[in-house]
């Protein structure tokens, strides 16, 4: 953490399947990429690729009650941007998760409250205008030692429960937020 209130996050030691980013740092900055990486993965028009991510970050006594959301979670974004409901993502059709600000509370060295602020942009395609939306959110990160040999997991019991309101980064009302903003 620097003192200009932002935060480099640690990458994952390994992809599983190719393209989930896992095996994160054993520190609540790995315990907050893990966070990130699971929003970049759950939140996409591909119902598949999101059951994947919930099979992945979620722990392992949660993983049925994460991939109730997938098919929910790719239909909301895909009627937001005006595609069907269900088939495959047409070529050009996107979505990216830009993370703002991120904030966290050491619960223990095993557990992690992280907070982070985004930036969600969805499009149909390149020539259509993207929708663009903020959003904050909450959940608790279990080290589990048993996953991949120990990695961060999703726990579902708190999430959302301490979901810090929403600034734009650099401003004043941010840092009194106690947001750090992501350094890339």
């Amino acid at each position: 953490m620097s003192a200009q209130g932002e935060v480099t996050l640690p990458g994952a030691a390994e992809l599983a399947d190719g393209k989930f980013p896992v095996r994160f740092p054993h520190t609540p900055h790995g315990a907050v990429a893990a966070m990130v990486a699971m929003l970049n993965n759950s939140w996409t028009m591909d119902v598949q690729h999101n059951l994947k991510a919930a099979d992945i970050y979620a722990q392992p006594a949660s993983r049925e009650k994460a991939r109730l959301a997938a098919e929910p979670s790719a239909q909301r974004l895909r009627e937001g941007i005006g595609l069907p409901l269900t088939g495959g993502v047409p070529d050009g059709a996107y979505s990216t998760v830009t993370p703002r600000g991120v904030k966290w509370q050491a619960l223990g060295p095993d557990r992690v409250r992280v907070a982070v602020m985004v930036r969600f942009t969805a499009a149909a395609s390149s020539q259509t205008t993207p929708v663009v939306r903020d959003f904050a959110m909450s959940s608790d990160w279990l080290w589990d030692p048993a996953v991949r040999s120990g990695d961060w997991v999703l726990s579902l019991d708190q999430v959302d429960e301490f979901t810090p309101d929403l600034a734009e980064p650099g401003t004043a009302r941010f840092k009194e937020l106690g947001w750090l903003a992501v350094q890339r």
